[in-house]
């Protein structure tokens, strides 16, 4: 029997179901307004500035991806908790 799922956890320490409701409906647009900011920076010759707008974006990339989830990496685990495997302790 397999497993089935959604989306993925929430990410570790993101302050609870609220906060991290409210951040997950954020994001998305704090990300295009870090891309229109950072187009602003490119046309003005900003490229320093561009550069650090994309480290912010690459540090929310986390948030993009929470409605992917990987069923068959879930249920190896499983399958290793279940065999008395102890590896799957630490992927």
């Amino acid at each position: 029997m397999g497993v089935g799922g959604k989306r993925t956890a929430p990410p570790e320490d993101c302050g609870g179901p609220l906060t991290f409701m409210q951040r997950r409906k954020s994001v998305g647009w704090e990300i295009h307004e870090q891309l229109w900011q950072m187009a602003e920076d490119v046309g003005a010759g900003e490229i320093e500035v561009a550069r650090a707008r994309l480290e912010e974006i690459l540090l929310l990339r986390e948030w993009l991806m929470l409605e992917r989830f990987d069923r068959r990496a879930v249920n190896r685990r499983l399958k290793q908790y279940a065999d008395g495997d102890k590896q799957w302790l630490y992927k």
